[in-house]
């Protein structure tokens, strides 16, 4: 399981209870455990996000590797940990990954309009 997993982060509830013989994500949505300042509200923290506003925890299994977790760069450490992690098992049977960008455009690249992968990212 590679991405964001929105069933509960706490262990009875994460993906390695629940199958996955590996994990590297968020644990839950890119907008929680927010640690943005008081003048600035929910709304224009999540359309104008800032390093450090949301203090989520990136895992690898049950091991918290950073946090904050840089979200200017989730997209492409998720696809980078897919094929690392496909390369080295060879034989898959399964592999969910969800790209957190798919639901939401917070931390988005903007430079990605100017490319193709905008028309598949639009298209999920």
């Amino acid at each position: 399981c590679i991405g964001k997993w929105h069933l509960g982060h706490l262990e009875p509830f994460d993906p390695n209870s629940h199958g996955f013989d590996y994990y590297f994500g968020i644990p839950y949505s890119n907008d929680m455990d927010h640690n943005f300042p008081e003048e600035v509200n929910y709304f224009e923290a999540c359309n104008n996000p800032k390093d450090g506003y949301f203090n989520v925890p990136l895992r690898r299994n049950r091991e918290i590797i950073e946090q904050p977790a840089n979200q200017n760069t989730i997209t492409k450490r998720y696809t980078e940990e897919t094929i690392k992690f496909i390369k080295k098992i060879r034989k898959i049977l399964y592999i969910y990954i969800w790209h957190i960008q798919c639901r939401t455009f917070r931390f988005f690249r903007r430079s990605i309009l100017k490319e193709k992968v905008y028309a598949v990212l639009m298209a999920m």
